[in-house]
């Protein structure tokens, strides 16, 4: 069993020439869900059609408003995360390991996505992050892994506000296999 629990600070004037918002680097978090989590593997973009600014970066856990970690600076301008979860990892054979994770997501301040959305009253809650992994080594050595993951975003209220569509979507998924082999 896990629990985990996230506040990076956002900043609450766009106008006022202080940033307070928290960024980092390359965040790569082995944290919350890990790359099982919707929220962490995918970026959600903000503005541009998934080619200008990201809401967050791919594998990235932080709400920070950045078009690239790759390139460009941080932006500590932003709206900051707060995250609450659990999960559990289940060992059902020696090679089978199920892992499970459900979060929570807020904005932590929404002044900065008002004010580049010229849009009053977006709400804090981002929604519902539910994910779950299978990951199955076959020899029970780390030469040949092979992981199963799914996830689904239930959205709240705040990413309603952010990105209503026509097809009224109720929830998001991502699914995700890989392999690793060591030889």
């Amino acid at each position: 069993m896990r629990l985990s629990g996230l506040y990076a600070s956002g900043d609450d004037n766009p106008y006022d020439n202080h940033e307070g918002g928290f960024d980092a680097i390359f965040e790569n978090p082995q944290f919350a869900g890990a790359d099982t989590s919707y929220f962490i593997r995918q970026s959600i973009p903000f503005v541009g059609g998934g080619r200008g600014v990201f809401l967050n970066g791919r594998n990235g856990i932080l709400m920070d408003l950045r078009s690239s970690k790759e390139e460009g600076q941080s932006n500590f301008n932003n709206p900051g995360t707060i995250l609450a979860g659990a999960g559990a990892d289940f060992d059902v054979l020696p090679e089978l390991r199920l892992s499970s994770s459900v979060n929570h997501l807020w904005f932590a301040d929404t002044t900065i996505v008002q004010a580049l959305r010229q849009q009053g009253n977006i709400s804090q809650d981002m929604g519902w992050d539910v994910s779950g992994a299978i990951t199955w080594r076959p020899f029970e050595t780390q030469n040949i892994v092979l992981r199963a993951s799914g996830a689904v975003l239930v959205p709240g209220a705040g990413f309603n506000d952010l990105f209503t569509t026509n097809t009224h979507d109720s929830e998001y998924y991502s699914v995700l296999l890989n392999a690793v082999l060591a030889f």
